[in-house]
């Protein structure tokens, strides 16, 4: 059975400091005070979410929070019953609350005629909401770690994402509540802290699968970057820490420049006059947070660019389609947003 240590003085030195880097990171880079917080873990029984669990275990004492773990196990690997009895019996070893769920994803891939890994996605993701509202949890903490994050900023580039979301993933999603403590630290330091402190983890094999486009950049591309660049890692938390700051500026001057919008029930206007006295840089942010945010659609660059230049070039009355059944109509006197 496996015992999780409990307190910074069980363990060595050098993870006592990792600790207090990840208990620093939520504090200070995530403003967040996780006292009198419940915290749902998603722990698979891999190394990452088991690291996780160790750490915030150790945590929860100096900080005032409280954890339970929830599993979901989809069935699709011979091993998976195997780690679902695994990871409860760490929590009832440890006393920690367990909720432990089972899906139907290969139903729920035919029928909604979606591929295996999206269903997957999608269940797992319902299946810890409800399990937060249901445990009233403030929280779902997830192990994503710095090499996840690396994938992500890789993957966002293919897709052609741009800046600041190129940064990646959020460590603290307030709208999804979820959060991830874990971003800025490397497997190879919670893979080298379980195998110091002596605990044994189980591998999903299917993380192997190159089918899959993420497994593809994980084990292709990203070790190619990583050999013509051994600090890549390190250039990705730069990355991170440079779009956060820069998300946070832009945010508070898009919030001022929303007081221009005159909102209606399905539409939104903006005087013509007040949009072409803003920078482009500002004006670009502004189109996307009024296309994106409202509904589903991908919002292209190259759309923006040419919305810009119709209402800065006027020559005319326009209307654009937006993906997301979204349209801007303009005119000399005002810009609409119908959402």
């Amino acid at each position: 059975m496996v015992k999780l240590p409990s307190k910074l003085k069980d363990l060595p030195a050098k993870y006592s400091h990792l600790c207090l880097r990840i208990k620093n990171f939520v504090s200070k880079e995530l403003n967040l005070d996780l006292k009198g917080k419940k915290l749902l873990l998603a722990v698979s029984g891999g190394v990452d979410s088991l690291a996780m669990l160790c750490i915030l275990n150790v945590l929860k004492s100096s900080m005032k929070f409280s954890i339970s773990v929830c599993h979901l196990n989809h069935g699709l690997r011979p091993e998976a019953n195997t780690e679902y009895n695994f990871v409860h019996s760490i929590c009832e070893k440890n006393n920690i609350l367990f909720f432990g769920g089972r899906s139907k994803v290969q139903v729920y891939s035919r029928t909604r005629k979606i591929g295996i890994e999206e269903a997957a996605r999608n269940i797992r993701y319902k299946f810890l909401q409800g399990i937060r509202n249901k445990t009233c949890s403030d929280f779902i903490v997830t192990a994503h770690h710095l090499n996840d994050l690396a994938e992500d900023i890789l993957m966002r580039l293919i897709r052609g994402v741009g800046w600041p979301s190129l940064g990646g993933m959020k460590a603290r999603d307030d709208t999804g509540k979820i959060l991830r403590p874990l971003l800025l630290i490397s497997k190879s330091e919670l893979k080298d802290f379980l195998q110091d402190i002596d605990i044994r983890w189980h591998e999903d094999m299917s993380n192997y699968d190159l089918k899959y486009k993420r497994n593809r950049v994980r084990h292709k591309l990203l070790p190619l970057i990583l050999e013509e660049n051994p600090n890549f890692l390190k250039t990705v938390a730069n990355l991170w820490l440079l779009s956060r700051i820069d998300e946070r500026y832009f945010s508070s001057v898009l919030k001022r420049l929303f007081t221009a919008a005159k909102k209606h029930e399905n539409f939104i206007v903006v005087p013509r006059a007040k949009i072409t006295s803003w920078e482009q840089s500002i004006r670009l942010r502004f189109y996307k947070s009024m296309i994106s945010d409202y509904g589903k659609g991908q919002t292209l660059f190259s759309n923006l660019i040419n919305l810009d230049r119709c209402i800065i070039h006027y020559s005319g009355p326009k209307t654009i389609q937006f993906p997301g059944n979204k349209i801007v109509e303009i005119n000399k006197r005002e810009i609409k947003f119908i959402l």
